[in-house]
C-alpha cells in the first residue's frame, strides 16, 4: 500500500503529498439541525473562512468546510437565540450536528 498520492487535473499534476495530508485538505461536510425548525439567518460566512453553505432549509443547515470544524462549532449565536454555539448543544436550539453520510445509516 502506498503512503503518497498524486492528483491530476486536466492532465496536469496539481498535488503530490501524503494521503493523510490530501484527505485533511479536502472538503468536509456537516448538517446541522435546529430543534425549533426555524430558518437559520445571518450565517457569518465572513467570519468562517473556508466555509460555504451547501443547502439551507428551515431547521437545517448543510455546510462544507476545509480543515477543522472548530470555526463552525463556535460561530456566535444569532440574534438572541442560542443557534450555532457548541456549548448550546445540550440545552439550546441545536438538535444535532452530523456528517451527511451519518443520516443515511
Amino acid at each position: 500500500m502506498c503512503s503518497r498520492a498524486a492528483i491530476l487535473r486536466e492532465g496536469r499534476l496539481v498535488e503530490m503529498a501524503p494521503i493523510a495530508q490530501i484527505i485533511e485538505q479536502g472538503e468536509h461536510r456537516l448538517k446541522i439541525w435546529f430543534r425549533d425548525g426555524a430558518p437559520v439567518h445571518d450565517v457569518p460566512l465572513a467570519q468562517l473562512p473556508g466555509v460555504r453553505i451547501v443547502e439551507q432549509e428551515p431547521g437545517m443547515l448543510h455546510v462544507a468546510y476545509q480543515g477543522a470544524a472548530d470555526a463552525i462549532l463556535k460561530w456566535p449565536p444569532s440574534s438572541g437565540g442560542s443557534r450555532g454555539h457548541a456549548a448550546d448543544l445540550a440545552g439550546g436550539g441545536l438538535h444535532s450536528i452530523l456528517p451527511p453520510a451519518a443520516e443515511r445509516r
